[in-house]
């Protein structure tokens, strides 16, 4: 049974931000070397989050990302950004140092 986009942003919804921010490197992890299809992947799923989860648990996850998993985000082959630097941006920059990983 193939679920509808709405039906699967619920469902990822459940699993919650731990789960997201391991699931989705691996995932990211797996195209790694493509560069053009590794950064489409990684605008993806920063999207998804962005779109489910609070910037909180938005910072935690991309953090987890950087420090757990080491993926090379490069912000200029990224669509997603701006987006990031706009709701997430003051925040990170004030609490540089503080913000605890999943």
């Amino acid at each position: 049974m193939k679920l509808t986009p709405e039906q699967q942003q619920f469902w990822d919804a459940l699993h919650g931000p731990e789960y997201h921010a391991h699931e989705m490197a691996r995932d990211i992890l797996s195209v790694r070397g493509r560069a053009k299809r590794f950064h489409a992947r990684i605008d993806q799923h920063m999207f998804t989050i962005m779109s489910l989860y609070t910037v909180d648990e938005v910072i935690r996850i991309v953090k987890t990302w950087l420090s757990v998993y080491h993926i090379p985000m490069d912000p200029g082959q990224m669509a997603s950004s701006d987006e990031f630097h706009d709701r997430c941006g003051s925040i990170v920059i004030a609490l540089s140092g503080k913000i605890e990983s999943y």
